[in-house]
């Protein structure tokens, strides 16, 4: 049985995976409707990752007798200037859930949950690929600038890359 403060930390983070996901389908259809296809399939494809991850912490509750709870999913609102602001967000989104995924870690290692504290050990490494991911994508702009000429390559090279 799992204890209330993992349940409580684990929904919390079952909705910021929800939320996760929704954020990046609107990341998809902005770029989709500013003609950057390949960022466009790039963010629907992380959408869908995040949802996965969604189902993995549900399954967890699951398989731990818990029933898992969805609150409401926040909207999502970009306020962005182009592709590399959508970029720059959604690594700082990113980040944002590094740390969050550090505090569930936290907090099964102070409920002495090893099993979830397992668990969580995949969503680590996750968050290592997502936040490395997200930096070297930014790091095209580096090189290239941020004219045009380099979003048109890296929207044709973001698809591909994974």
């Amino acid at each position: 049985m799992l204890k209330q403060s993992v349940i409580d930390v684990l929904n919390q983070q079952l909705n910021f995976e929800l939320h996760s996901s929704n954020i990046y389908l609107q990341m998809s259809n902005w770029c989709r409707t500013q003609g950057l296809l390949g960022a466009a399939a790039f963010f629907k494809t992380h959408a869908e990752e995040e949802y996965d991850h969604f189902q993995r912490i549900w399954k967890h509750l699951e398989d731990n007798d818990v029933r898992p709870r969805v609150g409401v999913v926040p909207e999502v609102k970009l306020e962005s200037l182009g592709l590399k602001a959508i970029l720059e967000q959604a690594y700082e989104h990113e980040k944002f859930v590094t740390q969050s995924i550090h505090n569930c870690v936290k907090v099964a290692q102070e409920a002495q949950d090893y099993k979830t504290f397992n668990f969580l050990q995949w969503f680590v490494d996750e968050q290592v690929e997502e936040e490395s991911l997200f930096s070297d994508i930014l790091g095209k702009f580096e090189i290239a600038g941020d004219d045009g000429i380099a979003v048109f390559y890296v929207d044709r090279d973001i698809e591909s890359i994974h």
